[in-house]
């Protein structure tokens, strides 16, 4: 596209500070991903090792402390047990940018970070007949890409999305009970106490369409950091389960989290003539930037029922509906933050912006199954396991970015558990998770902090409005292998057998 502009005048230099303003709001581009927090990468995957191999399916016929992710109703049958287990998500990814003049930019392939999400919990009933208690450390089942900076010496292709979330954690200490009014109906609460911190890092462009024509110069580039936490907050989950003679049905409810907080932001402004002596700094004069940032991870609602196949297999149907649309947009809020000495301006003060992802809900099939081949063993727990899951999309494709790569999905998975010890089982389970891939040619996510100057006599034949160019068009691919190895310790089991003995 070719543009022809006016010469400079006070509005255009304004619109270049304008553009210090809007590359500080920029930061926030990457809080428009669950991956910033390591929450919701979405959640890739079912949570815990046996949970996993059985595809998610875990609501009605949890027993054990992994209850207190699912549905802790199940405490009230977990009784004395502890739970450790890691799922290790191995996601690959790559991303082939198509430039607005219609030819493609590089590929930029995603490694995988090794992020285990760990499961510690434990559960006990102290005696009490209808009654269950337990106590975790939960991390949520999320995954994380490194995406280069560079591809083949030139600017990466989905800088403008994503650089980096290295600082990002979040995890949870979850206090839960359980009660039986009736001897077939348990009802269970749990309390999460949650840690998050949030970080990230993306290029800005600092291209006016004024002195600068080429919205995506290399050297017009900047860089943009944000810290938003530590942050405490405190959510809750509520549940129900009632057994039948063969079957049992379950519900749970988790309510969202909320994660706000001030964020420290970073600019590393262009090397370019027309910021020398410009500062972004805060009422005091300061280097210390903040802003009030807000962000969510969703209300999710858990329906399953199991049933006695026959004698030594189990099957539970179950769904899953996520509201990731709390996230469909963001809310900045900069705190005293002021660009400085801008020639022909002077101080220009930043604004609330809103950001747009259009995030929406998302929904899940799950289906497990458990067969006992303990029979063939002399003595020992030998189970089986086998799940399916299909999940839809938080975003529709045209609002896909490297940041947020998340499609339909569909996962298979298996596993086993193996008593090596009386009441101690070791749990291994493997899944792989193929994700639909896309070819974006419609993009709605557009370049950030690019300043579009708009002709001020309605004469589009002197001045050409510099549309953003879509940073989100190209081909999206994507797919997953997750292992997890768990260990399951029915205390009381082992003590009666060591008693026996």
């Amino acid at each position: 596209m070719t543009l022809g502009f006016r010469s400079l005048t006070l509005d255009s230099a304004r619109k270049r500070a304008l553009l210090l303003v809007v590359a500080l709001a920029c930061t926030t581009t990457i809080l428009g991903s669950p991956k910033a927090v390591q929450a919701g990468g979405l959640y890739l995957t079912p949570l815990g090792a046996e949970p996993l191999a059985r595809g998610g399916a875990r609501v009605a016929g949890i027993s054990d402390p992994h209850a207190l992710w699912y549905n802790p109703a199940g405490l009230a049958y977990s009784k004395r047990q502890l739970v450790v287990d890691l799922n290790l998500p191995i996601a690959r990814a790559s991303f082939t940018r198509y430039l607005p003049d219609g030819t493609n930019d590089v590929t930029a392939t995603a490694k995988a970070s090794v992020l285990p999400t760990p499961v510690i919990a434990y559960s006990d009933d102290f005696g009490l007949r209808r009654w269950g208690f337990g106590i975790g450390l939960i991390v949520p089942p999320a995954y994380s890409l490194a995406w280069p900076s560079e591809v083949d010496g030139a600017p990466a292709p989905q800088r403008y999305s994503i650089l980096d979330t290295k600082g990002s954690a979040i995890g949870s200490l979850v206090l839960a009970a359980a009660y039986r009014p009736l001897e077939r109906l348990s009802l269970g609460a749990a309390l999460y106490i949650t840690t998050a911190q949030v970080a990230g890092k993306v290029a800005i462009s600092a291209c006016d369409y004024a002195v600068c024509s080429q919205p995506e110069a290399p050297e017009w580039e900047g860089t943009s950091s944000f810290l938003l936490g530590p942050v405490i907050t405190a959510s809750a989950t509520f549940g129900a389960r009632w057994d039948f003679d063969h079957a049992r049905i379950g519900g749970s409810v988790q309510l969202r989290t909320k994660i706000e907080g001030d964020a420290e932001f970073k600019i590393a402004l262009p090397d370019q003539s027309i910021f020398d002596g410009v500062t972004v700094e805060n009422a005091d004069g300061g280097d210390d930037l903040h802003a009030e940032m807000k962000v969510a991870l969703p209300t999710i609602i858990r329906l399953g029922v199991e049933g006695d196949v026959e004698r030594n297999t189990k099957v539970e149907l179950g769904g899953t509906w996520e509201n990731w649309g709390v996230q469909r947009s963001i809310d900045v809020r900069p705190i005293g933050v002021f660009a400085r000495e801008v020639p022909g301006v002077g101080d220009v003060k930043a604004e609330p912006i809103t950001l747009t992802t259009n995030m929406r809900p998302t929904w899940a099939l799950n289906l497990g199954a458990t067969h006992d081949f303990s029979r063939y063993l002399q003595g020992r727990k030998l189970l089986g396991h086998a799940g399916f899951m299909y999940e839809s999309s938080s975003l529709a494709p045209r609002d896909l970015s490297a940041t947020t790569i998340d499609t339909n999905k569909v996962m298979l998975a298996t596993g086993g558990s193996f008593e090596v010890v009386r009441g101690m089982l070791i749990d291994l389970s493997y899944a792989h998770v193929f994700m639909v891939n896309h070819t974006v040619r419609n993009s709605r996510v557009l370049l950030p902090a690019a300043i579009r100057p708009l002709p001020t006599d309605g004469d589009p034949g002197m001045y050409a409005a510099g549309d953003r160019p879509a940073i989100g068009n190209g081909e999206y691919s994507i797919e997953a292998d997750v292992v997890a190895i768990g260990m399951r310790w029915l205390i009381e089991e082992t003590r009666a057998y060591w008693r026996a003995k």
